[in-house]
């Protein structure tokens, strides 16, 4: 019958150790770490443990604990170079991120252009003039173009607003000068206004660290054309922060053809820094996530963490059975 007892020095055989455990209320059982299952002795114990190793089922545990990747692997190592030097200036420059956005509610062109003046005010990458103008009317004229983009204002809705101005303010010399139409809104918008706000993203993106991709794609009922929206989600201000960093319209594409268009769409953001992307589950974008994990791997050295097609909704059922036992599924 001793023989039968579970033995702790077979916790040191190099066959059993990676996986055999000891069970707590009997000593006539051992436990299987890769299998999950106990093992009962039918006949002395170490030749069952011998049997179970050999096992179709434990080869497969086997097989599966050896193709994981540690948690090392998900880390880039330091030696590698990055994928694009600063520019001399650019080193040397102070990016200080754009104030936390306030309220919705409360946003106004004002708060906008504040804010703009102060962030740039400390930082030589950005030129305030392109922002907020060199003049005092250009000033006036971008102030009422962020006025009309944080309202929703159509563009046709500036038409003749100088002539407004001028007979509501006709001792006022910007009101004077002051000319901006459906046409010279849309490119201050455009040209102006779009690209510095979108550099001061990447800068902070950058500057935060690791982030998560996120994209999605449709139909665009106007275009008749797919439409490739890409977010960011990164940590900023002790809060997750997601924001939308551009679109890509394409016609029937492939694995290859979405992911040269998410690459466009992130080009200037520090893609080592990337953790995870999370998209749905159509098999071509599980095959783009196949084609962006090689070749992050190849580049730095790092394997993106991989939590399913849809990160939110593999957090969300974590939670959900981790709370199970509070019976918490009766409340969503």
């Amino acid at each position: 019958m001793g023989k039968c007892k579970f033995a702790e020095s077979w916790l040191d055989v190099p066959d059993f150790k990676p996986w055999l455990q000891p069970v707590a209320d009997n000593i006539k059982e051992a436990y299987c770490t890769l299998c999950k299952k106990k093992i009962t002795a039918l006949i002395p114990i170490d030749a069952t443990l011998k049997s179970h190793m050999h096992g179709a089922s434990h080869k497969a545990a086997v097989g599966r604990r050896e193709r994981q990747l540690s948690i090392a692997s998900f880390c880039a190592t330091a030696n590698v170079a990055p994928l694009q030097a600063p520019l001399p200036n650019e080193a040397s420059a102070n990016v200080t991120p754009p104030p936390a956005a306030p309220n919705e509610a409360n946003v106004t062109a004002t708060t906008m252009a504040t804010n703009v003046r102060t962030a740039t005010s400390a930082s030589s990458s950005a030129d305030i003039r392109v922002a907020l103008g060199g003049t005092p009317t250009l000033r006036a004229e971008v102030i009422w173009c962020l006025d009309t983009a944080v309202k929703h204002h159509s563009l046709n809705s500036n038409e003749n607003i100088s002539d407004v101005f001028k007979a509501m303010f006709p001792d006022s010399d910007i009101a004077k000068t002051f000319a901006c139409g459906k046409d010279k809104t849309g490119y201050i918008i455009r040209f102006g206004l779009a690209p510095y706000f979108k550099q001061q993203l990447v800068d902070t993106i950058n500057k935060a660290g690791q982030f998560v991709l996120m994209f999605d794609e449709s139909l665009n009922q106007l275009t008749k054309k797919k439409q490739l929206d890409v977010h960011i989600r990164f940590w900023e201000d002790d809060r997750v922060q997601s924001r939308y960093i551009g679109s890509q319209f394409l016609g029937h594409g492939n694995a290859d053809d979405l992911l040269h268009h998410i690459k466009e769409c992130v080009a200037k953001l520090n893609m080592r820094q990337l953790l995870s992307i999370s998209m749905d589950g159509p098999n071509v974008n599980l095959k783009l996530a196949d084609l962006l994990q090689m070749e992050h791997a190849e580049l730095y050295g790092a394997h993106l963490v991989n939590v399913g097609s849809c990160g939110l909704h593999t957090l969300h059922n974590a939670v959900k059975a981790g709370f199970t036992m509070w019976q918490l599924d009766k409340l969503l």
